[in-house]
Parts: C-alpha cells; structure tokens; sequence
C-alpha cells in the first residue's frame, strides 16, 4: 500500500492499488471488459455494404478517403467478422472514412456491441476479427444515437 506524507492538521490520504491487482493481471481483466462495435448495413458489414452499392466505377469513389491507415490482414478467416476496437473507431471517425461510408450505404447503418468474446482469431490496434460463434449476446442501436453517446461528430 502507498501512503502519502501530509501536514499534521490534514487527514492522512491512503492511496491503494485496486482490487482486481491483488487478484490477478489488470491488463487481462481490462481486456475482458472491453468494448467493440460493428457497423452493419443491413446484414452486412459496412465495407461488404459500400462494395456492393458504390461499385469500383462509381464516380461517388473520387471522394473517399484514405484508408490506407487500417492494416490489410490476410482475410482468409472463414465466417469471422470484424469488429473495431474503441482507437479503431475514433480513428476511422477521424479519418472522414465513416462519414463517407454512410453517405454511401443503401440501407440504414446499426451498431453491433460486443465485450471482449473468448476467442479472438486475429487482432492489431484497430480491430479485432472473431468467429460470430463466439460473440455472446450483442447490444445494437442505432448510428445516430450510438455517434452521440460516444460523442464522435461525423
């Protein structure tokens, strides 16, 4: 436990790490507890979405921009979908790319939230790519409402 000196008249103030440090590695506790989210067009993913309703031929595709930011990934990961990670989302928020896909889908865009699932197939810093088996019950709402929730203007 960490103490702190202090003057003879203030009251003493005790720091102490938290609970879950005594029980076992904070870093594996917080990754189980932390949150993902899918955007979906329909029933598809929001790339799948935009691929099929702004062809490559389109001229709305001289607006889109960068994505060079997101880390190709061998996509050989069968019936696995891919979620963002809370720095994925704002970075892909920041980087004008959501704005573009929704200006683009077809059809109304939800939010798929998820916690950490028991198996993960692939991760980087921005996504992570999981076998829907193993996603457990999911929250969803709706662009619009999830957007100012989490504050990020697009």
């Amino acid at each position: 436990m960490l103490k702190r000196k202090v003057r003879k008249n203030q009251k003493k103030i005790v720091f102490s790490r938290r609970k879950s440090d005594e029980k076992g590695n904070l870093e594996e506790q917080k990754k189980r507890t932390q949150r993902f989210y899918r955007l979906v067009s329909g029933d598809l993913g929001i790339f799948e979405a935009v691929s099929l309703d702004c062809p490559e031929d389109d001229p709305r595709r001289k607006k889109k921009p960068s994505g060079s930011w997101l880390e190709k990934t061998n996509t050989d990961f069968g019936d696995a979908i891919s979620f963002w990670t809370e720095g994925g989302l704002r970075r892909y928020a920041k980087s004008r790319l959501l704005e573009w896909h929704a200006s683009i889908a077809a059809e109304k865009i939800t939010v798929i939230i998820i916690k950490r699932p028991s198996k993960v197939v692939y991760e980087d810093k921005f996504q992570i790519v999981v076998d829907p088996e193993f996603i457990g019950k999911p929250k969803i709402q709706a662009l619009g409402t999830f957007l100012s929730e989490k504050e990020i203007i697009i």
